[in-house]
């Protein structure tokens, strides 16, 4: 994977705004085991995952981030970064201080010391790489760049999906899935292909499938599948093979195996017993 990097530093320029200023921002994608370390830095930091695994230390204290998680790094507190062998990760941060940048991290609802997550990493993105473009000084760059630290916030606030949810939040992104899965199972999706349609981690994609519909989202996609193919078995003449891809198998060994293991005897025996329970015309 080709590294790419990009580096908005505004640490020594004099912040314009007392209540909550840029101090810097950026993005990069790591390569396998790839590691740096930071000196404390004198403002507040946000790191989030936007592909890929890694490891981040701060003060000592070690936590594994992957795909659309973040962590807060405090003022003075010494980073360590590493991405992991097996699945490097692309991340970006941003960097801010002023009077009131604890209050606006609170009214966004991410804590000191815990990982959070964002649906909304593809706009954070986004907003990240405008800021990156904006390094000549003057007014107007300035402005927006404050403009943008705010719409940062917004974007934050408006998608974090860790902490005290009401559950509203939760099924919505569920149903989604759901919905992406029914319309998409034939295509041989994977459930991290589900996950990264609705822009979670898949580890909590699994966790928020278990707490609505207490079942994984990897055995729903196979029951879906195999409820699709019962009533092709059932209901056509069309081979195994042909339904093993329909339902989103490239190797109808696989699918069979599948089937049996689930249903509890292979297609064409379920063919059979389904036929043979058919009534008969007169």
């Amino acid at each position: 994977m080709m590294e790419e990097r990009s580096v908005l530093d505004l640490g020594r320029r004099v912040p314009h705004f007392d209540d909550l200023s840029l101090y810097g921002c950026g993005f990069v994608d790591g390569q396998p085991g790839q590691g740096n370390d930071l000196d404390g830095c004198p403002a507040y930091q946000l790191y989030f995952v936007s592909e890929g695994r890694g490891e981040l230390q701060a003060d000592g204290r070690a936590v594994v981030l992957g795909r659309g998680e973040g962590f807060l790094v405090l003022p003075g507190q010494n980073l360590s970064l590493r991405a992991d062998g097996q699945e490097p990760w692309a991340y970006f941060w941003i960097r801010f201080c002023g009077a009131k940048a604890e209050d606006c991290l609170r009214l966004a609802g991410v804590e000191k010391t815990t990982v959070f997550r964002c649906a909304g990493g593809t706009q954070l993105l986004g907003l990240i790489r405008e800021m990156a473009a904006l390094e000549a000084p003057g007014a107007e760059n300035e402005f927006m760049l404050q403009g943008l630290l705010f719409r940062f916030f917004a974007c934050l606030a408006h998608n974090l999906v860790f902490g005290a949810e009401d559950g509203k939040r939760e099924n919505a992104y569920v149903q989604k899935a759901v919905e992406y899965i029914h319309n998409s199972y034939s295509t041989g999706i994977t459930v991290g292909d589900v996950a990264h349609y609705v822009s979670l981690n898949r580890s909590y994609l699994s966790t928020l499938f278990q707490r609505v519909l207490e079942v994984s989202p990897q055995d729903y996609l196979a029951y879906y599948r195999m409820s699709r193919a019962k009533e092709r078995l059932a209901q056509t003449n069309d081979t195994v093979a042909s339904i093993a891809r329909s339902c989103g198998y490239a190797d109808p060994q696989v699918f069979s195996r599948a089937f049996k293991q689930q249903v509890g005897m292979t297609p064409v025996n379920y063919r059979r017993t389904e036929r043979a329970a058919e009534p008969q015309e007169e």
